[in-house]
Order: structure tokens, then C-alpha cells, then sequence
């Protein structure tokens, strides 16, 4: 029987035998380097480049004694899987704000694609306008309860005690009181007054302190907004007001404002861990669109479980349907059509964030 030679872990591979070995032991170890990421939803390209910067220095450290391809292990999957269970991945649910039929199914078929929970938003206002809004509150609460992930129903900016309470008996699952602009003292009364009306019903309640600036359908200004930061929530009144009014999850403001940014925009990344640090209830981030991905990651990081979503949805859907008209020129064109597109563009846009938002 022919003799290996086995080498040492002292001794230096023969130069002939580095590139096959290098090779051999890269194809063993890419099933796991690749499949790995894809289980824990991790991008590969990612765990890829640091296997190699991990390989380059473990060349470095060995003096290349040991030619080895460094990169992931199945043997970590189960207590992963147990600290993943315990713990979970930070993300953020996204509210999208809903404004017809067409925009609410949108938005369910993108969170049932992605296998994801929704926070459907109505504005009070916008539901008044409609011819006989009591029947487009149920087709909507319908829509929900039938979807085929969790989806809640939640009551946009209530600017009052009563349109909290009908929103409730209309079947919502949570509403939202802005008391923002008012004196805290009266922000704080409302805002108790409504959390025990609305948890005697098994509803959750948002509340928000400080001021998003803009309108909240998303203001459409030439040049664009910016934060005032004299606005901003602190946090002393962000504590004082979750103990007072025992709501379920808080509004901050940090520097996002409703609608079109002017410039770009400057988060206070300091005072939402300050925040998210004092307090144990979920806090949320209204003025969401226009941020750049790096930026919803960081407020993910820093504490924010839900934000709020609906200009750039909204514009977006509106050129879609713009260029679709624009490319047609004079052929016939049915509405359906238009409405279709923008649908599209709903879908596609909804699932992007939703993995931006962290979701799994």
C-alpha cells in the first residue's frame, strides 16, 4: 500500500500542494459559507467577504503554514437557533398608509409575499371623505381579518377622544391619538382617558410627544421640509408620559418630518438610544419615507418597531402610473389599467422596505 505523508502542523505545505489543497478545501467549505447566511437571512456576499478577510489573516497569523479557506459551520445552527428564538432579529413593522381599495390589497398581497405582519393606517380624514365610509371601514377590516399573515388596522393620527372611540367600535385593532400640538398636561389627559377606553376593548393606543413636522398625508412642498429641533421629544417627558398614560407604544420625534425632505435628513440617533434606553414599550418613527437604508437600519438599532410609511409609496405609485401614460401616447388606454400599474409599483416598492425594515 503507497504512503501519505502526513504533514505537520509545524511543517509548511510543499508548494505544489497549496493551490489543490486551497481549492480542495474552499469547494468543501462554500455549501456551508453559502447556505448558512441564506437560513439565518443573512446576505451571502457578505459572510463571503469576511470569510476571506478572516482567511487572509489566519495566512498572516499561521505564516502560511496551513493552507485554509475559513468560512461557516453547520455545527452553529442550533444554538443559533435557540438565541435567535430568545431573542429575535431587531426590525421594525412597517404602518403604510392606506387611502383606497386598491392601495389596502396592494398592501396585503406585498405582506403575504413576504410572509410578513402589516400595520394597515387610516387617516380619520381621508375615510370621511368617502361616499358611504362606513361600508369602506368594513370592506377594509374584512380585507384584513381574511389576509393570510397578522394584520392590524390601525387608526392613523386621531385628533380627538371621539374619533379614537369610533374607529374602535368600526373594528380597528389599535388607533393612534396626536396630541403632539397640545399642552402636555391635556396630551397626557386625552391620551389616559383614551388607553382606558380602548383597553377595556383589548385595543392597543399610540401616542406621540415633540412634533413630526409637515401634514400627515405627506406634504407635497416645493423645496421640501425640515425638522424643527426645538421639537424634538426629550427624554424626561418621553418617561414621564408612558407612566402617566400607560400607552402602548410612543411617537418620538428625532428629526423625520411628514412628507418631502429638504436636504437630507439629520436623525438624532443620541436621543432615540437615550429613549429607547428609559423605556420598554415599542417606539415608533412617523415620517418615514425618504430615508436612506443605512438610515432605517440605524433606527432599527436604536429602537424603533414600527415605522410609518406613505409619501414615497404614494409618488412613487403616481409616476408609475405618469410613465405608463406617457409611453402609451395616443393608443386607448382603460383606468384599470393606471390603477394596475400603480399597484405594481406598491408591491414592489412595500417588499423592499419591508426587508429594509429588518424582517426576516
Amino acid at each position: 500500500m503507497e504512503s501519505h505523508k502526513i504533514i505537520q502542523v509545524e511543517e509548511k505545505v510543499p508548494p505544489r500542494l497549496l493551490v489543490p489543497l486551497s481549492i480542495q478545501h474552499m469547494f468543501a467549505m462554500f455549501g456551508a459559507s453559502v447556505l448558512v447566511p441564506f437560513i439565518f437571512g443573512i446576505n451571502p456576499a457578505i459572510v463571503l467577504f469576511m470569510n476571506g478577510v478572516g482567511t487572509l489573516i489566519f495566512i498572516v497569523v499561521t505564516k502560511a503554514k496551513s493552507p485554509a479557506y475559513l468560512g461557516s459551520s453547520f455545527a452553529f445552527l442550533a444554538p443559533a437557533g435557540v438565541v435567535i428564538s430568545k431573542m429575535g432579529y431587531p426590525y421594525a413593522l412597517g404602518g403604510f398608509v392606506t387611502t383606497d381599495l386598491m392601495v389596502t390589497q396592494s398592501l396585503i398581497q406585498a405582506s403575504e409575499e413576504m410572509g410578513a405582519p402589516l400595520i394597515l393606517m387610516i387617516p380619520w380624514g381621508t375615510t370621511l371623505d368617502k361616499h358611504r365610509p362606513d361600508e369602506y371601514l368594513r370592506l377594509t377590516v374584512e380585507m384584513a381579518r381574511s389576509a393570510n399573515v397578522p394584520v392590524a388596522v390601525h387608526l392613523d393620527h386621531g385628533a380627538s377622544y371621539e374619533e379614537c372611540i369610533k374607529a374602535i367600535n368600526a373594528g380597528f385593532t389599535s388607533v393612534m391619538f396626536d396630541g403632539s400640538s397640545l399642552p402636555m398636561e391635556e396630551n397626557i389627559a386625552i391620551t389616559k382617558k383614551i388607553v382606558e377606553a380602548a383597553h377595556a376593548c383589548g385595543i392597543t393606543v399610540e401616542a406621540e410627544i415633540g412634533h413630526v413636522g409637515g401634514a400627515e398625508a405627506g406634504a407635497l412642498v416645493e423645496g421640501g421640509l425640515e425638522a424643527d429641533e426645538s421639537c424634538y421629544t426629550t427624554v424626561e417627558e418621553a418617561v414621564d408620559f408612558a407612566a402617566q398614560t400607560g400607552v402602548d407604544c410612543l411617537a418620538v420625534a428625532i428629526g423625520t418630518v411628514h412628507g418631502i425632505y429638504k436636504g437630507t435628513p439629520k436623525l438624532d440617533l443620541q436621543r432615540l438610544a437615550d429613549i429607547h434606553a428609559k423605556l420598554e414599550i415599542p417606539l415608533v418613527l412617523h415620517g418615514g419615507s425618504g430615508l436612506s437604508e443605512q438610515d432605517y437600519k440605524n433606527v432599527v438599532a436604536g429602537g424603533i418597531r414600527k415605522i410609518n410609511y406613505f409619501t414615497e409609496m404614494s409618488m412613487n405609485a403616481a409616476n408609475r402610473a405618469r410613465e405608463f401614460v406617457r409611453a402609451s401616447g395616443d393608443k386607448p388606454i382603460h383606468m384599470m389599467q393606471i390603477t394596475g400599474e400603480q399597484s405594481k409599483a406598491i408591491i414592489q416598492l412595500v417588499k423592499h422596505e419591508i426587508a429594509v425594515f429588518g424582517w426576516k
